[in-house]
């Protein structure tokens, strides 16, 4: 995920700064966090990685790494549904929490990576 986020926005960049960003994921972000899915990397695992640069010290790379993984969450590409599994999806989050009103839902839905309008979602 992080690779790709480089790449749609390696374009905007200088080569040098290009090669900073990807070197930093490299040495400070991949060897903890890069074999992971995005969605199972909390918040603790973020700032047990920015901890660990503190500690070099190097708290100005730990800024930037935090602004970088930042990006990637950002930017991470909605997962695209089709009809039939979104409203499998909603079955199941209704099974478990049957009093979600389209705001929850929508909540739920975009929690997942599902990022859905709300009149798509009903009441």
């Amino acid at each position: 995920m992080a690779r790709d986020w480089h790449k749609m926005s390696a374009p905007q960049w200088t080569e040098t700064h290009c090669y900073d960003v990807l070197h930093s994921l490299e040495r400070d972000v991949f060897p903890t966090l890069g074999n992971r899915e995005i969605g199972d990397i909390s918040a603790t695992d973020v700032l047990d990685v920015l901890r660990a640069i503190e500690d070099r010290p190097a708290i100005e790379t730990a800024k930037r790494v935090r602004q970088r993984i930042s990006a990637v969450y950002y930017d991470k590409p909605a997962i695209r549904i089709n009809d039939t599994a979104l409203v499998e999806t909603m079955a199941a989050i209704s099974e478990s929490f049957e009093a979600y009103g389209y705001r929850r839902m929508q909540a739920a839905l975009r929690h997942r990576g599902l990022i859905v309008n709300h009149k798509k979602i009903g009441d």
